[in-house]
């Protein structure tokens, strides 16, 4: 998927956080053909897999085998098993595996919560906020729509959100609304949407 492929190309530069210059300890290991694997240590749902094998193939390596995005694991399964030379797998592990780590854990943490929320009334959907860490909104939507959440806003462009600090700058709920009902691209004769994306 093209979107997972542009997400990898933003991690090399986190590899290059990682590699500014040269890896000082890989350098002692011999350039030798490695097959590496990533090790599930947890029960939970994986996330991240298609943007760490996508990460993989950017910087040469061979994927033999993937596990996919949203499977549920356990301990000793192998989500990435790939090949490449010994210094140039231990230079790559630790992005790849905070990223694994990272997006599995949302995805899993948002499975269980949907599930503890649905057990009570199976019509709940568990949204997520906008709360997420710079540069990694993407990844951490996905992994809650993997986990079963609903991603909800992407940005502040999506929908209009009436919160508390908009009504107090506007002096109240109704002067709010009236004004979001005269700018929100929902809204057929909306200013916003005539200035913007509006078709002939």
């Amino acid at each position: 998927m093209l979107e997972a492929r542009l997400f990898a190309i933003k991690l090399l530069e986190a590899l290059k956080e990682d590699l500014p210059f040269i890896d000082v300890t890989s350098a002692i290991v011999p350039r030798r053909p490695l097959k590496a694997y990533v090790l599930v240590k947890a029960s939970g749902v994986l996330a991240g897999v298609e943007e760490a094998v996508e990460l993989l193939k950017l910087l040469g390596f061979d994927v033999l085998s993937a596990l996919g995005d949203g499977q549920e694991v356990k301990p000793g399964d192998r989500a990435i098993v790939f090949r490449g030379e010994a210094p140039e797998v231990l230079k790559v592990e630790r992005t790849l595996l905070n990223l694994l780590m990272h997006a599995s854990g949302i995805a899993t943490m948002t499975r269980r919560i949907v599930e503890r929320a649905r057990a009570v009334n199976p019509k709940v959907r568990v949204a997520a906020t906008r709360k997420t860490l710079p540069f990694l909104r993407y990844i951490e939507k996905k992994a809650v729509a993997l986990g079963g959440g609903d991603p909800h806003r992407y940005s502040l462009s999506d929908a209009v959100l009436i919160k508390d600090n908009h009504i107090k700058a506007l002096g109240g709920v109704a002067e709010a609304v009236k004004r979001a009902r005269g700018v929100a691209s929902f809204i057929q004769k909306s200013r916003w949407r005539q200035a913007t994306w509006a078709r002939p």
